[in-house]
C-alpha cells in the first residue's frame, strides 16, 4: 500500500518561511560582498560579475514567477506608496553617498575640498539620476504586477465560468 505522508499546513507555511528567508539573507551577503568588492577592495567589475549575475538572475526569476502565479508584489495602498517613495529616496542617497566616496577618492586631487562645486554637482547629478532610475524600476515592477494580478483575475473568472 502508498501511504502518502500527511503534512500540516503550518508546518509547511514554516518551510516556506525559512526558505524565504534564507533567500533574503544570501542577497542581503552577496549585496553587500558587491559594496564591498567594487567599493572597498576597488576590483573591475569582472571580478564582481559572478555576483551581478546572480543577483540578476534571483531577482528577474523572483519576479518573473510572482507574475505568473499572480502574486501581488507591491501594496497598492496609500501607507505603501509613502514608504515606496522614502525607499527611493533612500535608495538614491545611499547611491549618491556611496558614488560621492569613491569619486572623491579616487580624484581628490581635483577637488578644493568636499564643498567643491564640481564635487556637489557630481553628488546632485547622481542623486537625481538614481531618483529617476530607481523610480523606473519601481514602475516596472509596479507595471508587472498590475499584468500578473489582471492575468490573475481573467483565469478566476474563467474557472468559475
Amino acid at each position: 500500500m502508498n501511504h502518502k505522508k500527511i503534512k500540516d499546513e503550518r508546518i509547511i507555511q514554516m518551510n516556506h518561511k525559512i526558505q524565504s528567508e534564507a533567500f533574503l539573507l544570501v542577497l542581503a551577503l552577496i549585496g553587500i560582498s558587491l559594496f564591498v568588492k567594487s567599493n572597498l577592495l576597488d576590483l573591475t567589475l569582472s571580478d564582481y560579475m559572478a555576483e551581478l549575475l546572480i543577483v540578476g538572475v534571483a531577482l528577474i526569476y523572483l519576479m518573473v514567477r510572482s507574475v505568473m502565479i499572480g502574486h501581488e508584489m507591491m501594496d497598492p495602498s496609500k501607507h505603501a506608496k509613502k514608504l515606496r517613495i522614502i525607499g527611493i529616496l533612500g535608495i538614491s542617497l545611499l547611491v549618491a553617498l556611496s558614488t560621492g566616496i569613491r569619486n572623491y577618492l579616487l580624484y581628490e586631487e581635483a577637488y578644493t575640498g568636499i564643498f567643491d562645486g564640481y564635487f556637489l554637482a557630481v553628488l546632485g547629478i547622481t542623486f537625481c539620476s538614481s531618483i529617476l532610475f530607481t523610480t523606473l524600476i519601481f514602475f516596472l515592477v509596479s507595471s508587472v504586477n498590475q499584468f500578473g494580478q489582471k492575468r490573475l483575475e481573467k483565469k478566476i473568472n474563467q474557472e468559475e465560468e
